[in-house]
C-alpha cells in the first residue's frame, strides 16, 4: 500500500510538470478553456490559457537556434498584427530562428495542420514565452519565435540552446 501512494505521489508531481521539464525548449498545444492534462499559463496580452504538458516538439527535434536582430521598418501586415493586439512593433526586432530536423518539420507540419486557429505555447528554460495563433499547415525548415527586444536574454537563450544541442 505504501509503494502505491509513493508511485501516485510521484505520478501527480510529473503530471503537475509544466512543459519544459525535459527539454530546454518546447512547443504545446495552449487553448483557451481547460482541458484534461493542460497547465495554467498567463499571457501578458492574451490573458489565461491552458498549455498541454505534453510538448509535441522538444530539443531532439531541432537542428540549431539562430538571432535574429532585425532594425529595419516592418512590412504593413505586420505592424498592423502587432496593432490589432493593442501591441506596438518596436526595434530592433530579436528573434529567435530555430531550424527543424526532419522530424521537427514532420511533426512541425502535421501539428500546425491538426490545430488550425489553435496555439502553440513556445516554452524556454521551463519559462512560458509566447503562443502565437496557428493559422495554417506550417511545412518549413525555419520558425521564428519573436522574442522582443532583449537582445543580451535572447543571445543567451539561442547559446544555450545550441550548446545543449551540440552535446546530443
Amino acid at each position: 500500500m505504501k509503494n502505491l501512494f509513493l508511485s501516485l505521489f510521484i505520478l501527480l508531481i510529473s503530471a503537475s510538470t509544466l512543459c519544459a521539464e525535459e527539454s530546454i525548449i518546447e512547443f504545446c498545444i495552449a487553448h483557451s478553456d481547460k482541458k484534461p492534462h493542460t497547465k495554467v499559463v498567463i499571457d501578458k496580452d492574451i490573458g489565461k490559457l491552458y498549455s498541454e504538458i505534453k510538448p509535441f516538439m522538444t530539443l531532439s527535434d531541432i537542428e540549431k537556434v539562430n538571432l535574429i536582430v532585425d532594425e529595419s521598418k516592418p512590412p504593413v501586415w505586420l505592424e498592423q498584427a502587432f496593432k490589432s493586439t493593442g501591441s506596438t512593433y518596436t526595434t530592433p526586432q530579436i528573434s529567435l530562428e530555430v531550424i527543424l530536423k526532419d522530424s521537427g518539420k514532420k511533426i512541425f507540419a502535421q501539428v500546425t495542420s491538426e490545430n488550425i486557429n489553435k496555439r502553440t505555447a513556445v516554452f524556454i528554460e521551463g519559462e512560458y514565452v509566447i503562443a502565437p495563433i496557428i493559422i495554417g499547415k506550417i511545412d518549413s525548415y525555419r520558425v521564428r519565435i519573436l522574442w522582443g527586444s532583449n537582445e543580451k536574454k535572447a543571445k543567451e537563450i539561442v547559446d544555450k540552446i545550441n550548446k545543449s544541442l551540440n552535446k546530443t
